[in-house]
C-alpha cells in the first residue's frame, strides 16, 4: 500500500512556496526587480485573478527565480528550513499521527506537491518519508531556467504522477490512499481506493462528503515529535 499526501496545508500548516518566497525576497534571492514583496506575490498570483488554473501560478512562481544557481537555491532552502526548526515547524497533529500509523503498518508514504524538492526534503527526512513527487525546476548549466521539467505537480499533474508511481511500484489503485486539503487535489484523491480530506476548503469538503471520503480536522502543533 502507498499513501499519497499533499504537503502544503495537509502535512504542514503553511504554503511552503510562498513562505519561502518571502524569505528569499528578503535575502535578495527572488524577484529582484520588485522592491516590495507584495508586488512580487501579486505578479505571481496574477494568473489566478485572470481565471487561469493553479498550474499557471505554479509556473509563474518558478520564473521568479530565473537565473539563480541551483547551489544558491539549495542554500536558501536550507536556511529557510533551519529558521522553521528554530521557530517550531507547524505540523498538523492528525496528519503527523496518520503518517506514523501508516509507516508502522508497513505502508509506503509519499508527498505530492507543487512545491520543490529542496523545500520538502528536510521535512520528509524528519518524518521518515522517502518518496517526493513534486514540481521539478529545470536547470541548465547549474542555473534555474525559470521553467519546469514536465508538468506542474498540481491538479491533473498530481493525478498523473500518482497513477504512474502506483504502476511503477506494482500497486493496485484500490489498495492505495490519498490525502489533501484543496479542490485541486480532487483528481489525485479520486485516483486511489481510499481518500481523506484534511481541514478542507468548503468546496472540497462538500465534494468529499458527496463521495463518501473521510473528512477530518486537525489543530497545529509546533515542532517534530
Amino acid at each position: 500500500m502507498i499513501a499519497y499526501f499533499d504537503f502544503d496545508e495537509t502535512v504542514v500548516a503553511m504554503k511552503t512556496m510562498f513562505d519561502f518566497l518571502a524569505f528569499a525576497h528578503a535575502r535578495g534571492g527572488a524577484g529582484r526587480q520588485h522592491a516590495a514583496y507584495a508586488d512580487l506575490e501579486a505578479e505571481i498570483t496574477a494568473p489566478a485573478r485572470r481565471g487561469e488554473p493553479r498550474e499557471a501560478v505554479n509556473r509563474a512562481y518558478y520564473r521568479a527565480f530565473t537565473g539563480k544557481t541551483a547551489a544558491e537555491m539549495d542554500a536558501l532552502a536550507a536556511a529557510w528550513f533551519q529558521g522553521w526548526l528554530a521557530a517550531g515547524v507547524p505540523l498538523l497533529v492528525w496528519t503527523d499521527a496518520e503518517i506514523k500509523r501508516l509507516r508502522a503498518a508497513g505502508a509506503d508514504v509519499a508527498f505530492v506537491s507543487g512545491s520543490f524538492r529542496a523545500l520538502i526534503a528536510p521535512f520528509a527526512a524528519r518524518l521518515g518519508v522517502r518518496t517526493i513527487l513534486c514540481s521539478e525546476p529545470a536547470v541548465a548549466g547549474g542555473v534555474w531556467t525559470g521553467e519546469l521539467v514536465g508538468e506542474p505537480m498540481i491538479g491533473g499533474g498530481k493525478e498523473a504522477a500518482v497513477r504512474a508511481h502506483m504502476k511503477t511500484k506494482g500497486q493496485a489503485p484500490e489498495s492505495c490512499l490519498a490525502y489533501g486539503d484543496h479542490f485541486s487535489d480532487a483528481l489525485m484523491l479520486g485516483a486511489v481506493g481510499g481518500a481523506t480530506v484534511v481541514n478542507p476548503a468548503p468546496e472540497l469538503e462538500a465534494y468529499a462528503r458527496g463521495r463518501g471520503w473521510g473528512v477530518v480536522t486537525s489543530a497545529t502543533r509546533p515542532g517534530f515529535q
